[in-house]
């Protein structure tokens, strides 16, 4: 969905239209949902984050400006609560000892990608590849929502796969070699 549809959208709910909340709900959960996500690594948790998301936006509704990005708000949003989980299950981790089972089986293909992006990228990066690639918004239109210049986006989003694929191909080198010995 383009920018002006969810200030449309933004405007109708700060006027007390919620009728148009499932839409502009739909229009983003997907964004949020994957920006919570690559942080936590866990479907159950990011759907709770998304919906804390939410609950939180629908707090903040009267106060949001029209001006700013909606879903970069949303996004960074999820982001801080996920990162709140990470930071409270580290300190978890820390006083209880875990005793973590090895599988065998490969992780499924999403948690890969995902996890590899936490250890990898920056938040900004992360946030500039779901816009781009889950979210299929253009460049042009990541550096709108974000009030970054396009060069500044395009930059970011490259230096983001380079980094991915080096590190895939990397973790895939490994492997080979861990099952010839």
């Amino acid at each position: 969905m383009d920018n002006q549809r969810l200030k449309e959208l933004l405007a109708l709910l700060q006027k007390g239209k919620m009728e148009y909340f499932d839409e502009f709900y739909e229009s983003t959960k997907r964004g949020v949902y994957s920006a919570s996500y690559a942080i936590v690594q866990d479907h159950g948790i990011a759907e709770d984050v998304l919906q804390e998301t939410y609950l939180r936006f629908l707090e903040k509704l009267p106060s949001l400006h029209q001006d700013r990005s909606i879903l970069a708000y949303l996004m960074k949003t999820a982001q801080n609560l996920s990162l709140n989980i990470v930071k409270e299950r580290a300190r978890f981790d820390n006083n209880v000892e875990i005793t973590a089972m090895k599988s065998s089986d490969p992780p499924p293909q999403e948690d890969y990608i995902f996890s590899i992006m936490k250890r990898i990228l920056k938040p900004k990066e992360i946030q500039i590849v779901i816009l781009h690639v889950i979210e299929g918004m253009t460049h042009q239109q990541i550096a709108e929502t974000l009030h970054q210049p396009l060069g500044t986006v395009l930059w970011a989003y490259n230096n983001a796969i380079k980094k991915l694929r080096k590190e895939i191909d990397k973790d895939e080198n490994r492997r080979k070699t861990e099952k010839r010995s």
